[in-house]
């Protein structure tokens, strides 16, 4: 029996490192924990307790609802620790192999932080600073301000170079509104 009982650790542990390469960031995560998201890859809403242990941002994933309550396979979004719902760029399937579509999540959480990012950009002229930063997640506000304060900050050494002493001036007092 003792013979039978490592066969079937060694069979096992060769099955959780098939798993581990298909999806690395399981490497990280505890055998028993692993067992558990194997389990229940195919039901992908009762996984949300480990979303944080494979994700470093990702507390949750939302999930649209079916039409008699119960949740579907379809990501919407992530949520993080501080409860900062991020919608994704499009809904996600997480049907199949739970490795699978893990990595799917992790591909739609880096497309839809740029696609926020790229609207952030592209209204950040639109609106009064408060009023836009209400309309951005907090990882984008605070990239998007980055951004545009880098290039006001090059924009003002510009006009220093060309002998405009009030360059700083009027790069400060534009922004602040």
């Amino acid at each position: 029996m003792l013979k039978d009982l490592e066969l079937c650790e060694k069979s096992l542990n060769d099955y959780l490192e098939t798993k581990k390469l298909a999806f690395p960031r399981f490497y990280f995560v505890a055998s028993a924990d692993l067992l558990d998201i194997l389990s229940k890859g195919s039901s992908p809403w009762l996984l949300q307790k480990h979303f944080s242990k494979n994700f470093d941002a990702i507390d949750q994933v939302r999930f649209e609802k079916n039409d008699d309550g119960t949740p579907s396979k379809m990501a919407t979004g992530m949520i993080d620790g501080a409860h900062e719902f991020v919608q994704f760029h499009e809904p996600l399937n997480c049907d199949g192999p739970v490795e699978i579509w893990l990595n799917k999540i992790m591909e739609w959480m880096r497309v839809s932080l740029r696609w926020h990012q790229a609207n952030g950009y592209k209204s950040y002229e639109d609106k009064p600073r408060h009023e836009w930063a209400k309309d951005q997640c907090a990882q984008m506000c605070i990239l998007v301000s980055r951004i545009i304060y880098t290039d006001d900050v090059n924009r003002m050494f510009d006009k220093l170079e060309e002998g405009d002493d009030n360059a700083w001036q009027g790069t400060v007092t534009n922004r602040v509104s």
